[in-house]
């Protein structure tokens, strides 16, 4: 399969809402008038309860309070979202794009069980928030449209020169051994001048709703413009060179665990969370294959503090016991767990985040510790672990992170131009 191929493949997959949904939390009461308006798009009516329930969705998804004073900050970016949304689909029907039932259905799904939720159970924990599940599924059926689009229309543009790809090896291969951050962001495009005062704010309040502890990657699926959004932000390890000058002068000058002031770069602002720093060791995380299995650890009852610790301790003994996926299931039997074969077969490149961080220094035959994950705490092993011979990223990597860059600076000009031809009345 091709890089493009992979590319297009990737682009058709939704951008995933985690939901911080915490019993008793509901949507303050309010009466709504479904017809009044609070925007019209080229004829096309954006009601106020349409934004009401957005901006609902918004502040679970980010896990900020739902209280009028965080409505009030959030609705403005809210409804520019949404009116980018109606320009999406608009776009999108044009051009003859379609979304089966079935595949905002399936997304759903994964959201749910991204939450730990049980599929038949979500619709009543999104009531619960005071979300209907008509908002999700338009929310859901517009990413997977615009992503289609943005396939059709834009992957046949993408043109990376060779001249440019060995340009981009011979700097990363330089790099080795110097430092390289990992780091997530948040983008936040400035199509005009009128756009700079409140693109920046909205900038500026993210930064305070992280630094308030609301989880980045929340922020970064609901609020990003860049690509990274749908896996929360992240950017995985980055060396010199690979960032905005102004950025990576930014993210220097950054402690770990912090997040950035807002920068004004590239086009529009970047919100930049670092992680943690290391010298680049040369392998190309795509190059790293790894054979992994899991065991689960059931937390008997996971509202007692007590059966908390106890799963706990048990899943410390089960990783002093594991050595190598053998003798697995036996392990897992001895300690009330499970063994599953899940992930499998998988690159250093899939495994992201946090998680991502305790797999890379695993040998073969190894446990990582345990990590909470719902009513459950999961140990993965790993099977196998087959590092590359040679260093340095790959001629493959390197096209595929160009062409990344390319599409979504193409996507961000086609959104530029939807808005700028449009008629567009917020009241």
């Amino acid at each position: 399969m091709t890089i493009l191929a992979r590319r297009l493949i990737a682009l058709a997959r939704p951008t995933a809402i985690c939901l911080l949904l915490s019993t008793g939390l509901t949507a303050p009461a309010r009466a709504q008038d479904s017809q009044h308006i609070a925007a019209v798009v080229n004829d096309e009516i954006i009601s106020a309860y349409d934004l009401e329930q957005r901006v609902t969705l918004a502040l679970v998804s980010s896990g900020a309070p739902n209280t009028e004073d965080q409505r009030a900050r959030a609705r403005e970016s809210v409804l520019r979202g949404l009116v980018d949304e109606t320009l999406q689909m608009q776009a999108a029907k044009s051009k003859g794009v379609e979304v089966p039932d079935q595949e905002v259905s399936d997304a759903i799904g994964r959201i749910a069980e991204g939450n730990n939720i049980p599929p038949d159970q979500f619709d009543g924990f999104l009531a619960q928030a005071g979300v209907a599940r008509t908002t999700m599924e338009q929310q859901i059926r517009t990413q997977l449209a615009w992503q289609k689009l943005v396939g059709k229309e834009l992957g046949p543009r993408l043109a990376v020169g060779q001249e440019s790809i060995d340009e981009a090896i011979n700097r990363a291969k330089a790099s080795i051994g110097q430092p390289e951050v990992l780091i997530s962001e948040i983008f936040l495009p400035v199509d005009t001048s009128v756009d700079e005062p409140q693109v920046k704010s909205q900038a500026e309040n993210i930064v305070k709703e992280v630094r308030g502890g609301s989880p980045f990657r929340l922020l970064a699926r609901q609020y990003s413009q860049a690509t990274t959004a749908a896996t929360g932000g992240d950017l995985g390890w980055v060396g010199q060179g690979q960032l905005p000058e102004d950025v990576e002068k930014a993210v220097s000058r950054m402690q770990t665990s912090t997040v950035s002031d807002p920068i004004r770069a590239g086009g529009g602002y970047y919100i930049i969370g670092l992680r943690d720093k290391r010298q680049v060791s040369g392998f190309d995380p795509t190059l790293v294959k790894l054979d992994l299995k899991q065991i689960v650890v059931p937390i008997a009852a996971p509202q007692d503090q007590a059966a908390i610790d106890a799963a706990l301790a048990e899943a410390k003994k089960t990783v002093a016991e594991v050595r190598g996926c053998g003798d697995l299931e036996s392990v897992a039997r001895r300690h009330g767990a499970s063994a599953k074969d899940e992930p499998g077969k998988v690159t250093l490149a899939d495994v992201q985040g946090a998680f991502r961080n305790i797999i890379e220094p695993l040998a073969a035959g190894q446990a990582a510790a345990p990590a909470k994950s719902g009513n459950s705490y999961q140990i993965v092993v790993v099977c196998t672990r087959e590092n590359p011979s040679t260093f340095g990223p790959s001629r493959e990597t390197i096209t595929d992170q160009l062409e990344q860059a390319q599409l979504n600076m193409l996507a961000r000009r086609y959104l530029r131009d939807l808005r700028r031809d449009a008629t567009i009345e917020t009241r």
